[in-house]
C-alpha cells in the first residue's frame, strides 16, 4: 500500500513501472523502503510544480530549469538542489524506458557547483547548552505538576526528546523509531538499529547517567500511564499511547521550542549541527570526533561546523576585544578626571554621578 501511496499521482505508466520494480509479487523490491520514500517524494514535488504551470510531468529541460529556478526562489541551497536532481535521475531509472542522458550531465553540472558552496547553517546553530537547559526546564516544569494529564506528559516528553537528542545526535527517523529494547539503561548504551540509520549500519550511543536516570523515570512513571491497553515498545508515544511517528516528533519539537530563548523553532536536525559545532567550537582537534558522531563517511561533510566554528570564535573574540578596549578607556577617564575640562556643566553632573565622582 505504501508503494502505491508513493506514486498515485504520477502517469499511469509510470505507475506501473514504479510498482513493479519496488513491490514484485515476486522476489525483493529494487530499493529499501526508505530510499523510496525519499526519491519518490522528490519526484512527485516535481510533477506536482509542473502542473501548477500547466505542465505534464514529463521530464524535459525546460521543465527542469524552471524547477529548479522555483526551488532558488524558495531559498534552496545548491547543495539541496543537486539532491533533488539526483533523486530525479535514480527514479527515471526505474518509471523510464531509458533515463535522459541529458538530465545524467545536468546533475553532474550543479553537483560540481554544489561541492564548492558551503551549507549554509550558521543562522540555525543554536547553542547545544542553551538547548540542554531549555529541555531540562521542561522536565522541571512537567515534574512540578507531577504525572498525570497528557499534557504534562507531552511536556516531559519533549524535553526529554530535546535532552537525549543533544546527547545522541541522530537523525529524525533514528530518534522516532527508538524502541525499549534499544536501551540497556543498566550499562548505560543504546543500539541504534541500521534499519533507522541514514549509511544502513547500527549505532551505538553512551547515555549519560543522568539522562539514564531520567529515561528510566520516563519509562516507569510518565510512559506506562498511557500504554497500559498496548503492546508496542517504542520509547516514544503520542496522545492515545500510540508509537510517535517522525513527522509527529518533528512537529512536537517545533512546537516545544517555539518560545525558546533563542527565538525560533528548530526541528530534530538541529540537534546535529549543535551538537557538531559545541564539539569543534571547544577545540578543532575535535573535529574528527564530530565527524565520527554524526556518522559522516567523510570529514569534508564535517567541514562546515569547523567554518561555523571559527565564525563563532572570531565574533567572540571581537566582542571580548571591544569590551576589553571599553573597560580600558573607563578606567582612563576615571584616572584623568576629564570631567574637570571646560565643557558644558551638564556634561559634568552626569560624568561625576556616573562614574561616582564627588563634588
Amino acid at each position: 500500500m505504501r508503494v502505491r501511496d508513493a506514486c498515485q499521482l504520477w502517469p499511469e505508466d509510470q505507475q506501473a513501472r514504479w510498482i513493479a520494480k519496488m513491490d514484485p509479487p515476486i522476489g525483493a523490491p529494487r530499493w529499501k523502503p526508505v530510499t523510496q520514500l525519499q526519491n519518490s517524494g522528490v519526484f512527485t514535488r516535481y510533477i506536482l510544480a509542473c502542473r501548477r504551470r500547466g505542465q505534464d510531468g514529463g521530464l524535459a529541460p525546460d521543465r527542469v530549469r524552471a524547477w529548479i529556478q522555483e526551488l532558488e526562489v524558495d531559498g534552496c541551497c545548491t547543495r539541496t538542489i543537486a539532491g533533488y536532481l539526483w533523486s530525479l535521475h535514480k527514479v527515471a531509472t526505474v518509471v523510464l524506458p531509458e533515463s535522459p542522458r541529458w538530465l545524467v550531465e545536468t546533475c553532474r553540472r550543479i553537483d560540481r557547483v554544489a561541492l564548492m558552496t558551503p551549507k549554509r547553517k550558521s543562522n540555525f546553530v543554536v547553542p547545544a547548552a542553551a538547548i540542554l537547559d531549555w529541555g531540562l526546564q521542561m522536565i522541571a516544569l512537567a515534574r512540578a505538576a507531577g504525572p498525570g494529564d497528557w499534557t504534562t506528559t507531552q511536556r516531559f516528553r519533549d524535553g526529554l526528546i530535546l535532552v537525549v537528542g543533544i546527547y545522541m545526535p541522530e537523525r529524525r527517523r533514528a530518534l522516532a523509531g527508538l524502541s525499549l529494547d534499544d536501551l540497556d539503561l543498566r550499562n548505560l548504551t543504546v543500539t541504534f538499529p541500521a534499519t533507522l540509520t541514514k549509511g544502513e549500519v547500527v549505532s551505538a550511543r553512551a547515555i549519560p547517567e543522568v539522562v539514564a536516570g531520567l529515561l528510566a523515570e520516563w519509562i516507569t512513571d510518565w510512559r506506562s500511564l498511557h500504554t497500559r491497553n498496548l503492546e508496542h515498545r517504542a520509547l516514544w508515544i503520542g496522545k492515545g499511547g500510540s508509537s510517535l511517528k517522525p513527522d509527529a516528533l518533528c512537529s512536537a519539537m517545533k512546537q516545544a521550542t517555539r518560545s525558546a530563548p533563542w527565538g525560533y523553532p528548530i526541528t530534530p536536525h538541529r540537534l546535529r549541527d549543535a551538537a557538531a559545532t559545541c564539539a569543534v567550537e571547544a577545540g578543532p582537534e575535535f573535529a574528527p570526533l564530530a565527524s565520527i558522531v554524526l556518522g559522516h563517511r567523510s570529514e569534508r561533510t564535517t567541514a562546515h561546523y569547523i567554518e561555523t566554528a571559527k565564525c563563532f570564535l572570531a565574533s567572540r573574540k571581537v566582542q571580548q576585544i571591544i569590551d576589553d578596549a571599553r573597560r580600558q578607556l573607563l578606567i582612563r577617564v576615571r584616572r584623568e578626571c576629564i570631567w574637570d575640562c571646560p565643557c558644558s556643566e551638564r556634561w559634568r553632573r552626569a560624568g561625576r554621578r556616573r562614574y561616582g565622582h564627588r563634588e
